[in-house]
């Protein structure tokens, strides 16, 4: 797919020669697949609320124990400011989480039972 979309755009543009392209890929690693298990899914139409956290505030810091919709950047400082939390504020189990924007969500929350796949299946 690199090979025939990406560096044949370039070299349709003329940003790469023949040539330049051909040593690109032949410089770039084999990728394999990887093994992946999907543990369930979230309808996107929800609504879900900014700030869905819900956690422990010790004595100095506050551990995240579940989140269940969109994430943002700034939102572990509102939550600092909001729970009056001195040290940090971390994810139980991860400590950081590495994204700052899109949709974060505890597994058990996530639909996965068979006729939840089969709506979202036959809805396609």
């Amino acid at each position: 797919m690199f090979k025939d979309k990406i560096l044949k755009r370039g070299e349709d543009v003329g940003s790469l020669t023949k040539a330049e392209a051909q040593s690109l890929y032949d410089s770039l690693p084999t990728f394999k697949p990887v093994p992946a298990y999907i543990c369930g899914f979230i309808e996107k139409s929800n609504g879900y609320r900014s700030l869905s956290y819900e956690g422990k505030k010790g004595r100095k810091h506050y551990k995240i124990t579940s989140w269940n919709g969109p994430i943002n950047k700034g939102d572990l400082e509102r939550i600092k400011s909001n729970e009056s939390v001195e040290g940090n504020v971390v994810f139980e189990g991860i400590n950081k989480f590495s994204h700052e924007a899109g949709f974060l969500f505890n597994t058990g929350n996530l639909k996965w039972r068979d006729e939840e796949w089969r709506e979202v299946v036959n809805s396609l």
